[in-house]
Parts: C-alpha cells; structure tokens; sequence
C-alpha cells in the first residue's frame, strides 16, 4: 500500500449535492456491535491518542514518536477568520456555498484512515476526537499526508469529528491488516463516512470484505483512485 499525495475524494463528492451526508445533519444510526476497543472511548470528548500493536497483544499503549503539541492558543470554531480567510482549494470545491447553506457537517464522524492526523494542530479546532493508531514510529512532521487530508475536511465541514485511524507508519502491524481492521472499527464506533486517500500495487481479500463490512452497514466509503496514467488526454488516468 502507498498513499497518494493528492486524493481527497470526500470533498469533491459533496459538492454536486450540497445536502450529502457529509455537510448535512446526521442521519439515525443503526445500532451495530462494539468492536473491540470501542467501549474505550466517549464519543462527546477528545481522547488520548493510542496505539494497538499486535505484539503487545492489542494492549493500549501510547505511540514512541508523536509530533509535539503546537504551543498556540486554540481558536473557536466560530472564529470569524477561519471561515473569511478559506484557502482557494476549498472554495473551488464549494466551501464557501456550503457555509452559506449552512452545511458543516454537524454531527457527522468522519473516519480518516490515513499517515496519522496531528490533532494539536490549531487549524482542527479541537475536532480530532479520537485516534488509533495500527503503526507509529515516525514523526507526524514527515507522515504529514494524514493531517494534510484530516485539515482540508475539516475545511469543507467544520463541525465534522474525525476519527484518525493511523495505517502508515515506520513500525506496527502489516499495512493491510491495518486498512482492514480501521474500517471495521470506524463502522463499529459510528463514523458516518469513511474517506481513504490511498492505494496499493494490488488487490487485498481482507480489506475487501472489510469494505462488503462498511457497505452491509451503510457507511460510504470515498477511496483514492490514483495519481498514475500515460499522460495521454484521450485515455482514462486510472491507477
């Protein structure tokens, strides 16, 4: 598996229709079975940041390298500037209409499975409302991918939670079974959505029936469909 520096499917997706799940209110969920770890963590409030490792047996404990905390002020996801001040590649992709339709996303969890998202930093808001992380071992400031995709979410649905489910990484479990066991778990603990910004050289039979797991309980999936092609304008850029 590899990420692709450019994908953020969830946004594009919202903007033909306006009243989408992503930017609407929350529709009623489904009960569906805890996972796991789900009975670890409140939903209404940040959690600390965690790390499951196969060789500890899935015990709980914290990551060997995490980016420091940004040491500014939050801001108030109200603040005026925040919503004044939108980079050009969110208006492009509707932000600016969906404010004014009041669409932000309010309710809605969003599940990032990605390179880790640096909750500390100031842009979220204090939206980063859990992380787990299946690999760890370095920095957030070179795995910055995650964070990049986390903030332009958090741009387009300001009110959104994300979940940050962390598959890349220098140390953990195979990258696969990370992919696998985060969608399982985002639909477990309620995600709404589920955007992944990334791809690999071939198929994988367990994130598959992850997938068939997400789709069986009506959580949509947006996934990358690549950066490759032949440069040729007539053909399809697929890969």
């Amino acid at each position: 598996m590899k990420i692709s520096p450019i994908a953020l499917t969830l946004t594009l997706a919202a903007v033909a229709a306006p009243t989408t799940l992503a930017f609407g209110p929350a529709p009623a969920r489904t009960p569906r079975s805890s996972s796991s770890s789900s009975a670890l963590f409140s939903k209404s409030t940040a959690q600390p940041l965690i790390m499951v490792d196969d060789n500890t047996e899935d015990a709980i404990v914290r990551p060997k390298v995490i980016k420091k905390p940004a040491s500014v002020e939050q801001m108030d996801v109200e603040d005026e500037a925040f919503f004044d001040n939108l980079p050009l590649g969110v208006k492009l992709t509707g932000a600016d209409k969906l404010r004014a339709a009041g669409l932000n996303g309010k309710g809605v969890r969003v599940a990032v499975i990605d390179s880790g998202v640096d909750a500390d930093h100031i842009g979220f808001h204090g939206q980063v409302k859990q992380q787990v992380w299946y690999r760890y071992g370095s920095p957030l400031s070179e795995d910055d991918h995650g964070t990049h995709v986390a903030g332009t979410i958090h741009m387009m649905a300001p009110d959104a939670e994300i979940y940050d489910y962390r598959v890349f990484g220098a140390e953990g479990n195979g990258i696969d079974t990370s992919i696998a066991r985060s969608i399982r778990q985002a639909v477990d603990e309620g995600c709404d959505v589920i955007n992944m910004s990334l791809g690999g050289p071939r198929a994988s039979w367990g994130i598959g029936q992850a997938v068939r797991y997400a789709y069986k309980n009506n959580v949509p999936m947006i996934v990358a469909a690549g950066n490759e092609g032949d440069d040729n304008v007539l053909t399809n850029e697929r890969r």
